[in-house]
């Protein structure tokens, strides 16, 4: 990989950039940039999750509890168990197991529908809803010192780099069910 930043890669992402060098190769110019482009995408994605798994130990949640939480606080009066797994892509079973351990931290509350009681419904508690706020100001703090390393053009040159990245990949997507990972 390019610049030196595979001794921060975890070593299973050495065998993608073995391989996406020899797909792509030196062909040419753009074969070049489209080579380093993917290399430092999945880097930037794995130093991130880690990052932000990271971040969200420090108040005592994992990645799918948070956006768990995320997708609870989006649905205004709670969600249901259905939605919720449908929203984060998980399975039942899995999300049963994230709402208990959210119960007994005291994040989230179980509660009957009151315009159909056959409904259970999923709701933040104050608690909750105190957590979520602290976790994402922190990931917004770590955002900050990583920003505060650039001059304000280079923050919006990188700003409007990733506008664009972030436009031209979602037209590539193709919208689909994804059934959840059990």
């Amino acid at each position: 990989m390019m610049g030196g930043l595979s001794e921060v890669a975890p070593s299973s992402l050495a065998w993608m950039y073995q391989v996406i060098d020899q797909e792509v190769g030196d062909k040419d110019a753009l074969s070049h940039d489209v080579a380093e482009a993917a290399q430092l995408l999945m880097l930037l994605g794995w130093v991130q999750r880690r990052q932000f798994a990271q971040s969200l130990a420090s108040c005592g949640l994992t990645i799918p509890q948070f956006y768990t939480l995320v997708t609870i606080h989006h649905g205004e009066k709670g969600c249901t168990m259905g939605v919720l797994a449908e929203e984060t892509h998980q399975c039942s079973a899995t999300m049963t197991g994230i709402i208990d351990r959210l119960l007994k931290m005291g994040l989230v509350e179980r509660a009957r529908d009151e315009s159909d009681r056959r409904l259970v419904m999923v709701r933040l508690t104050k608690d909750g809803q105190a957590l979520l706020r602290s976790a994402l100001n922190e990931r917004l703090q770590g955002l900050r010192e990583v920003l505060a390393q650039f001059e304000e053009g280079g923050r919006q040159h990188i700003i409007e780099a990733l506008k664009v990245s972030v436009s031209l990949i979602q037209r590539q997507l193709v919208e689909e069910v994804v059934a959840p990972i059990c």
